[in-house]
């Protein structure tokens, strides 16, 4: 769902005008339903699907230390992993808590065999590793605040851009529709399960822009370049849209003192409960990670 829609459905169903001056403009409803989004919404589909909004972030780690992602979800992190040397792909780190770590940092301890980490403040403090050795932080990612379509730009073309192009500081070409945005971007997929193809890209360039940074995933026609941190892509599973609807709705007509706002609330949460078994994994069973030899759930990470 797109945000023109978003506007749209919520006027209609809390019965407030469009007209030029009416009590209730655009951004108003926009910010009620990030609030609604932020407050009930995304942590409810975060409860059921562990993978949504669910990002990695690739960096070295220089002096043993890394900041946490900038948009990670109340500064929490999934999973930490190292680049295996020598080998194709990572290995999972053990995470310790605050005070085993800073045991581990005296002289006189003997850090784990295969490295670890724990919380240091705003950071992730890694132990039992030598060198600047390269560490994939898995994290939920807090989307951008709700955003008008005018205030992005859709992506028209892709000229000449080879597959193996989109990768960790490498220089994209994208074809838009207008020069609205500028640098710093990010790139959101049009489809209905919302995610980020970049974020933060520094951008260059007129109606061919060309884009630097993390890329995701691979950009196609019809995707949004948006300021950073908005979005003109609601952020959740189509089957949500006419939920969030109802809700910011509600929220609207409890502001006026209307009584059906409540009831319309309770609309909302009934539905909600309702969608949230149909995006519950089906598969039996749980995903699992190895953690010491002993098969535990990759939820344990956190």
């Amino acid at each position: 769902m797109l945000t023109p829609a978003l506007l749209t459905q919520v006027r209609r169903a809390a019965q407030v005008s469009s007209a030029a001056g009416a009590d209730v403009a655009d951004a108003d409803i926009l910010q009620r339903a990030d609030l609604e989004l932020e407050e009930t919404l995304l942590p409810s589909v975060v409860s059921v699907r562990e993978d949504f909004l669910l990002r990695y972030l690739d960096v070295e780690a220089a002096q043993n230390r890394i900041r946490l992602p900038p948009r990670s979800v109340y500064g929490a992190v999934r999973l930490v992993q190292v680049a295996v040397t020598g080998q194709v792909g990572y290995r999972r780190l053990e995470r310790l808590s605050l005070s085993d770590g800073a045991h581990y940092e005296s002289a006189a301890a003997v850090a784990p065999a295969f490295g670890a980490w724990y919380f240091d403040g705003g950071g992730i403090r890694l132990v039992g590793l030598s060198g600047n050795p390269r560490i994939r932080v898995w994290y939920q990612s807090r989307p951008g605040q709700l955003a008008l379509v005018s205030a992005c730009d859709a992506v028209t073309s892709l000229p000449g851009q080879p597959s193996a192009l989109y990768a960790a500081g490498i220089e994209g070409q994208l074809g838009r529709t207008t020069t609205t945005v500028v640098s710093p971007v990010d790139v959101i997929s049009k489809d209905s399960a919302h995610q980020y193809v970049l974020t933060d890209g520094a951008m260059t360039g007129s109606t061919t822009a060309r884009i630097t940074g993390w890329w995701d995933d691979f950009p196609q026609v019809g995707d949004y370049i948006c300021p950073a941190g908005q979005t003109c892509v609601v952020p959740l599973p189509e089957q949500l849209g006419g939920t969030l609807v109802e809700m910011v709705a509600a929220r609207i007509l409890e502001e006026k003192g209307y009584p059906q706002g409540a009831q319309m609330r309770e609309r909302a949460l009934a539905a909600l409960q309702r969608a949230l078994t149909g995006l519950t994994p089906r598969a039996s069973g749980n995903p699992q990670g190895i953690r010491r030899g002993v098969l535990q759930r990759i939820g344990g990470a956190w």
